[in-house]
Parts: structure tokens; sequence; C-alpha cells
């Protein structure tokens, strides 16, 4: 494991790493945009940033100790926002970079958020098992409308009741002990 960052001319003749920059830890996340190296540290809780194109540029701090930002493994941009897989907050960031302050929201809570991924309006991301894709326009917290729906009797013993659905939908419903799927 190393704290340097490195860069390979693939198509070069010279096939020697040069280190582009030394980190305080290593890296976890990479990600380019307009000539600009975004990095994550996750045991910092930090995301970096370093100008490529500027000789001697130092590393800038983009975003650190974010509540909601715990262990960003890996990083992504997808249409001028970065996005933030969070390994040990179960979440992905999404921060605008362009404001500043620099702002961030939660667009999704999974366990154990490893790596993510976007592409035409799907957000790909992964646990160390398996891979999940989500349009993001259902992220969309402004368009949701919610509906008030009852739960009754509560506590239950053996049967809930649930009102106020209007078509039949399947759902779940865990409790600490079991798990119980019912069509309604």
């Amino acid at each position: 494991i190393s704290n340097n960052i490195y860069r390979y001319n693939i198509n070069g003749t010279n096939q020697t790493p040069e280190s582009v920059v030394t980190t305080a830890s290593f890296p976890t996340g990479l990600e380019h945009k307009d000539g600009i190296l975004y990095f994550s540290i996750a045991i910092l809780d930090t995301i970096y940033s370093f100008d490529l194109n500027t000789p001697n540029a130092t590393v800038d701090v983009v975003l650190e100790n974010e509540a909601n930002m715990d262990s960003p493994l890996n990083i992504e941009f997808y249409d001028n926002q970065l996005y933030a897989a969070n390994w040990f907050s179960d979440n992905i960031l999404k921060i605008n970079i362009d404001n500043s302050p620099i702002n961030s929201e939660i667009v999704l809570n999974q366990d154990g958020v490893y790596d993510v991924e976007l592409d035409q309006g799907e957000l790909y991301y992964c646990n160390l098992t398996t891979i999940y894709r989500v349009n993001l326009s259902s992220l969309s917290v402004n368009d949701v409308t919610l509906k008030t729906i009852q739960l009754y009797p509560n506590p239950a013993n053996n049967e809930l009741q649930v009102s106020n659905l209007n078509t039949k939908k399947v759902f779940e419903i865990h409790t600490t002990s079991v798990s119980y799927t019912h069509l309604r």
C-alpha cells in the first residue's frame, strides 16, 4: 500500500510511472474532471483535489469530517456532482463542489456501500457480494408524493390491518424477530 498517486503513460515510449502527488495516507478512490484529480482517503474521512495542470500544485481539501461521510472508498462524477460511496456510514453522498461552502446530501442509505458508478441516469453501487442498479430520478425527493396509510392495531399479535391503499401492492413488514410478506 502506497501513499502516492502515480501517472503512467500507456501510449508513450517512457513506461516509467511518475509520482503525481504524495498523500497523507493511502488513497481509496480516484476521479478526474477538467484537469483536476479528485481522490478520497477513507481512513481520514476526506476527499481532496489536485490540479494536474499546475506545476507544484498543492493538495486541497474538498470535504472532510462531514457528518454523513465515514470511509469514502470510491468516488464518481455525474452531471457536475461528485458521488461518494461511504463504507461505514452506509450511504452514498452527492456532493456539490460548485458551491461555496461545499454541501452534500445523502441520496441512498444501504449497508456496506463499497463502490459507486453512474451512467445515463442510472446509479450502480455494490457491497461485497451484490451489485445494485437504481434510477436516479426515483431518488429525487421532490418527485415523491406521500400517502397516509394506517396500520393497526399497534402492537399487533397475529394480524396487522392496513388501510388507505388504493391499489394492490406487495409490501414487506420487518420486525426485530420475523419478516412477513403480504399481498394486498
